[in-house]
């Protein structure tokens, strides 16, 4: 079947015809560079029922670039122009890099994995899943919280999705899941689920 280290599409359980375990869109897969990554991490994945990023509102960019004019204004009435235009810069992309990167966090269902983020939690693992929309998941986040919960929530997504774990051992009794579609998300986390098959 392949390697003991499991890393091609063939280890993945991914039916593939033979002349294409070794290509990535017609690309032989040794001369895809950074493409044969992607395909190779795509078929292990499995098929994708679900996928969102949780980006941060166009709000949020108006106010990094009203935040960023504020700050040029206040170091280069008191610096000279070229170090306050250094400072100011370097400022401004470290922001836009943090702003980027907390709003590119991915959400996604595929094969029978639920990945949040850099977490991920197989099927076997979960027990059900409820959308959460509006106040109840204010509350579930708010008054109502269990401190054990893993959160992985925006502030500018409303709605989320409450994950049971079905391991008696983890600390976390659920995930709570910001989704700017958590109806949809809630479905697919229920089709992998241990206790709904």
């Amino acid at each position: 079947m392949g390697d003991d280290q499991g890393g091609g599409p063939q280890d993945a359980g991914v039916d593939l015809p033979e002349d294409l375990l070794g290509q990535c869109h017609g690309v032989p897969l040794a001369l895809a560079d950074l493409s044969s990554l992607w395909c190779t991490r795509r078929a292990r994945l499995g098929p994708v029922a679900y996928q969102e990023r949780l980006r941060v509102p166009w709000v949020w960019w108006l106010l990094l670039v009203v935040l960023v004019v504020s700050l040029a204004a206040a170091v280069l009435a008191y610096v000279p122009i070229e170090l306050g235009g250094v400072v100011v810069g370097l400022i401004a992309v470290a922001l836009g890099v943090v702003l980027f990167s907390y709003g590119h966090a991915a959400v996604r269902v595929a094969g029978d994995t639920l990945w949040v983020g850099r977490y991920r939690l197989e099927g076997e693992w979960i027990d059900s899943a409820e959308a959460l929309h509006g106040e109840d998941a204010a509350t579930a986040v708010g008054v109502g919280a269990d401190q054990r919960d893993f959160l992985h929530t925006r502030p500018y997504v409303k709605d989320l999705v409450r994950v049971k774990l079905a391991d008696p051992a983890d600390p976390h009794p659920h995930w709570l899941v910001s989704s700017r579609r958590a109806t949809d998300l809630a479905a697919a986390i229920t089709d992998i689920a241990k206790g709904q098959r």
